[in-house]
């Protein structure tokens, strides 16, 4: 028996409605969801506290605090002028080669550009300078989701699939922004691999930090829309 309730989600499908994929998922029973991931192999996930509080990074923290300021300014504008702002960030990267955080900036400027080779070729070198930095592994999983291309995600994550075994054990508490990023992509690949239950696990992590945040409502959108494909294709074969 699955999680979500098929009889649910096809009177929802034949309303001809939007479907409202939050409001499906909420009616899960997480106590349920829990006990079945138990039973798996991997067992239930590890629990972890993260903070919305304010982290600044360890490279971060290190540059003069001009300069500090004036990457978050570019990082504030950064989705609506990227082309102006690029120049900008490889200057900072000339001055700090060491700080990841201005590579990933730079990938996104060119993602939000249109410039997909620069994007991805950013991404790599950001992953290659730095093997450990998580929000480069995050981008590199992404891309190729986005690309069809979900089998090549376990190697990009090293087959480490949750959050506290990309980091030093002690390290006891991460940011939001981190765990999100993690657990959006995590999740999404978990769809595509067709582990529905963990990746229902990883949208009840985003759901937990910001249930309408765009990450959250896209993860929800692909598990509900991989359900009604399972569904048709089911009812395809029983009618053969």
């Amino acid at each position: 028996m699955r999680l979500i309730n098929q009889f649910n989600l096809i009177h929802e499908v034949l309303q001809g409605k939007q479907i409202d994929s939050i409001k499906i998922l909420s009616k899960i029973d997480k106590n349920d969801l829990f006990k079945r991931l138990q039973k798996t192999k991997e067992g239930i996930p590890k629990p972890f506290k993260y903070t919305t509080e304010p982290m600044e990074e360890e490279n971060v923290a290190k540059m003069r605090q001009r300069d500090k300021e004036k990457l978050w300014e570019i990082y504030a504008r950064i989705y609506k002028s990227p082309n102006e702002e690029l120049p900008k960030l490889f200057n900072l990267k000339e001055k700090y080669p060491n700080v990841p955080s201005i590579y990933n900036y730079i990938a996104v400027a060119y993602a939000y550009n249109g410039q997909k080779e620069n994007y991805f070729n950013f991404i790599i070198e950001t992953v290659n300078k730095f093997p450990d930095y998580l929000f480069g592994k995050i981008s590199l999983a992404e891309y190729y989701i986005n690309k069809g291309e979900y089998k090549k995600v376990p190697k990009v994550l090293n087959n480490k699939f949750e959050i506290h075994m990309h980091y030093d054990s002690s390290v006891k508490i991460f940011h939001f922004s981190e765990v999100r990023g993690f657990y959006s992509v995590v999740g999404r690949y978990y769809v595509k691999a067709n582990k529905i239950n963990r990746a229902l696990y990883c949208y009840f992590i985003l759901a937990e930090i910001d249930p309408y945040h765009f990450a959250t409502k896209q993860l929800a959108n692909e598990i509900i829309y991989r359900e009604i494909d399972d569904l048709k294709k089911r009812f395809q074969k029983r009618r053969r």
